[in-house]
């Protein structure tokens, strides 16, 4: 995340990080993770609007079984989000941000190839992971999920 101080200094961006401070394990590979983390932020660089939130947070998921007498199990899910305010949500097909070549805005196409999220994608499902993509009104919102150990 730090690598990007310099460009949020000079895009006039003081991000806004809630990161949880328990220290969390997960299955995953270094580079494929840190190729996630570059392509998303990046993403909200390139396309946002002066703003960028990052979020890190645990919670329990309860895989519960059919029977009362069955033990339910639960796992831990950490949740990172990635949200910037867009200039106009409404070009935004949220159905399709992860398709190669997907570009909201096509007079892009000098500064994008449209690869980095469908990259992401790719990466976080081989690694267990889920990713979505959602707008909440004027904000972008990118949400990766992987279970923790």
């Amino acid at each position: 995340m730090f690598s990007y101080y310099e460009e949020w200094k000079k895009q006039g961006i003081e991000p806004s990080l809630d990161i949880c401070e328990d220290t969390i394990f997960i299955t995953a590979n270094v580079q494929a993770l840190r190729r996630v983390f570059q392509n998303v932020i990046k993403n909200a660089l390139v396309h946002g609007q002066n703003s960028i939130c990052i979020q890190m947070k645990q919670q329990d998921s309860c895989n519960c079984k059919a029977s009362d007498d069955e033990r339910t199990s639960k796992n831990r899910i950490v949740h990172i989000l990635v949200s910037n305010d867009v200039k106009n949500p409404d070009d935004i097909d949220v159905d399709r941000v992860f398709e190669r070549f997907y570009k909201a805005d096509e007079a892009r196409s000098i500064s994008s190839s449209g690869l980095g999220l469908s990259i992401a994608k790719e990466l976080v499902e081989r690694m267990g992971g889920s990713i979505e993509a959602r707008l909440e009104g004027k904000r972008f919102v990118v949400e990766i999920q992987f279970e923790c150990e």
